[in-house]
């Protein structure tokens, strides 16, 4: 369990950021696209009032039911920033499979 909590650490430390980085590229991206969608609120009830502030699951919803049209490319990367997000924000550690994924 320590060594899986000292992994836990040193990928919250390197690839969440990395994430966070990825998430502000894409919202960049799409910008008008997500600003015609504001307000925009989460499933958790969380509401968006900022392109700037809408999280990768949101964006994953928006692709998802057609809000964002993204290439098949794209959507898969989308996903995989998701995933890897909410598998580190829930303590759990990336396999080095997922972790290639982040970077293709």
């Amino acid at each position: 369990e320590e060594i899986k909590n000292s992994i836990w650490r040193a990928q919250i430390k390197t690839i969440y950021p990395l994430l966070e980085e990825y998430r502000e590229d894409f919202v960049k991206r799409y910008r008008p696209a997500i600003q015609k969608e504001l307000p925009i609120t989460s499933s958790f009830g969380e509401q968006y009032a900022e392109v700037e502030e809408v999280e990768l699951g949101t964006l994953a919803f928006m692709a998802d039911s057609g809000r964002l049209f993204l290439s098949d490319k794209e959507s898969k990367a989308l996903h995989t920033h998701k995933d890897a997000r909410n598998k580190l924000s829930h303590l759990n550690i990336l396999s080095f499979e997922e972790i290639q994924l982040l970077f293709q």
